[in-house]
């Protein structure tokens, strides 16, 4: 098993040897990064490393006529093998190397919408479905929209509709791990 050590100097993994080469593929592991092995502690740049033959061989071109360039492409950009590409001498890394899934850390995702100003919203404009739209759920905070504002011609049995369903959230909101459109939990 093996950690690696970001630009930004987190650490990242473990993982398996595996995906240390894919990471490699991607180009999120450089020959300058530092691995670390978990089995000795070790911390040595990835070059230098004992899998490094195998982790930086020259990408084939099998298949491709003699003097063609592979093209290399990745989440973080595209170049050729030739030399260009950011995974290749002289190629820049990408900003957000290695990438860690967010779920990884344990850790719950919050996002910059917040609980206390949900939950205001919700309690005072609610019927209009203001905190829908706070929280990007504009669909929903279309229909609360029209529900509220159908009151003056329904005789307020929409807008009663629309207030049930804000107190609902309120409660929701105050109550329960409340997320917001991208998922994300309320600060």
């Amino acid at each position: 098993m093996y950690s690696v050590i970001g630009p930004d100097g987190m650490i990242y993994g473990p993982v398996d040897a595996q995906t240390l080469q894919q990471w490699v593929n991607e180009g999120r592991v450089l020959p300058t990064t530092t691995i670390i092995d978990a089995n000795s502690g070790q911390h040595v740049q990835a070059q230098s490393h004992p899998i490094a033959s195998t982790m930086f061989a020259p990408p084939s071109n099998a298949g491709y006529p003699p003097g063609t360039q592979t093209h290399v492409s990745s989440p973080y950009g595209s170049g050729t093998a030739a030399g260009t590409g950011f995974n290749q001498p002289g190629g820049s890394a990408p900003s957000n190397y290695p990438r860690q899934h967010p779920h990884y850390s344990g850790a719950p995702m919050v996002g910059s919408r917040t609980k206390v100003i949900a939950a205001l919203l919700a309690f005072f404009l609610g019927g209009l479905g203001i905190h829908k739209f706070y929280l990007g759920f504009n669909q929903h905070g279309i229909i609360m929209l029209v529900l509220g504002l159908l009151g003056f011609v329904t005789c307020g049995v929409t807008s009663l509709v629309a207030s049930v369903w804000a107190i609902y959230d309120f409660i929701m909101i105050l109550v329960s791990d409340y997320k917001d459109a991208d998922g994300y939990s309320l600060g």
